[in-house]
């Protein structure tokens, strides 16, 4: 099998071709959004990356209309002004574009909201409640953000070996915010 980037005489934008045959011409090519950055093969899928951020994954199957993922999240109101004006507070001072903020006790959610929407860090939120992590997961999920900037651990600080200076802040929904 063959896989080539490639564009066409008439138009600049990148494709994916993929030609299984070698004389019949591809068998299917797709437009891409931004230049292609890496290419793996799993579970009978072709997954691709391009360098604008889109991962796009071709199997054998059609899907009349694919799962996209938005920044919906930062649009979360139902945070109490008291969770925005805490999560203002944590953040002064901190490089918001990289790093780790640790959040051990969860209620609502909302501090994950609104660490992840007022900042590019990643949250790393514990709760001993395995049905309201199962939640907070599919909440994430539904954003896109599960797995790849929010991790939902069954457990709490005792019991879970974090490095030391991992995390650039340490807090709880447990508690009032201040």
């Amino acid at each position: 099998m063959n896989v080539e980037l490639s564009s066409s005489d008439f138009t600049l934008d990148p494709y994916l071709v993929v030609d299984g045959s070698g004389a019949s011409g591809p068998n299917w090519k797709h437009a891409l959004k931004g230049k292609l950055k890496s290419l793996i093969s799993a579970d009978g899928k072709l997954f691709a990356s391009t360098d604008e951020g889109y991962i796009y994954c071709f199997s054998g199957e059609v899907t009349p209309s694919p799962k996209t993922y938005s920044e919906d999240y930062k649009k979360h109101e139902k945070g109490s002004t008291q969770w925005k004006r805490f999560c203002s507070n944590l953040l002064e001072g901190l490089d918001r574009n990289i790093g780790f903020v640790i959040v051990d006790g969860i209620e609502s959610g909302d501090l994950i909201h609104e660490v992840l929407a007022n900042s590019k860090l990643h949250v790393i939120a514990l709760d001993n409640d395995e049905a309201l992590i199962e939640k907070q997961r599919g909440v994430f999920n539904q954003y896109g953000l599960l797995g790849k900037r929010v991790t939902l651990i069954k457990g709490d600080l005792s019991s879970i070996p974090f490095a030391s200076y991992l995390a650039k802040a340490i807090c709880s929904e447990n508690c009032p915010p201040v």
